[in-house]
């Protein structure tokens, strides 16, 4: 809650910050004196803290590694950030190899990193530690890199559609 009021205060002009904290004085204050009432380790009704379960995750991958995903995909890197567990994923080529083999085409590329994005949540979502995981308020992210270490893209999976 304290942060969402300082995200309001950091809109406001400097100009009008006066104005504007003297209109929200009556909520600030009150507010200002409340103890956080969230943990980011444990966004989850049960406490179950996922900044713990990301570190037990991200170490049982790391013993694995690498892992081949595919011809061209290969899981070198898995780490822990708070609740969040970072999968980097190293394709074996470079952007000028990409951009070749899409002629240059850029909705060609944002398509493929539309079917990336697909896929990194259908394969966590389909996962019953994965998706358990996500709906205790863990995050798992796909950063896809090329072979020179640039960025290509990042999925993060943040929650899963039930059917």
């Amino acid at each position: 809650m304290k942060s969402k009021i300082i995200s309001m205060l950091i809109i406001i002009s400097p100009l009008h910050a006066n104005a504007a904290f003297e209109q929200y004085k009556p909520l600030v204050v009150p507010i200002q004196g409340l103890k956080e009432q969230s943990n980011t380790c444990t966004p989850n009704l049960i406490k179950e803290d996922m900044c713990i379960q990301a570190k037990k995750l991200a170490g049982n991958v790391q013993k694995e590694l690498p892992i081949k995903s595919g011809d061209n995909l290969y899981i070198t890197n898995v780490k822990a950030d708070n609740t969040r567990v970072i999968i980097t994923a190293e394709m074996k080529y470079n952007r000028n190899a990409l951009e070749h083999a899409y002629q240059n085409n850029d909705s060609d590329i944002d398509k493929a990193k539309k079917i990336l994005s697909y896929n990194a949540e259908n394969s966590v979502c389909q996962n019953k530690i994965l998706m358990s995981f996500i709906n205790l308020g863990g995050v798992i992210q796909y950063e896809y890199v090329f072979n020179d270490g640039n960025l290509f893209n990042i999925v993060a999976v943040s929650s899963c559609k039930t059917t």
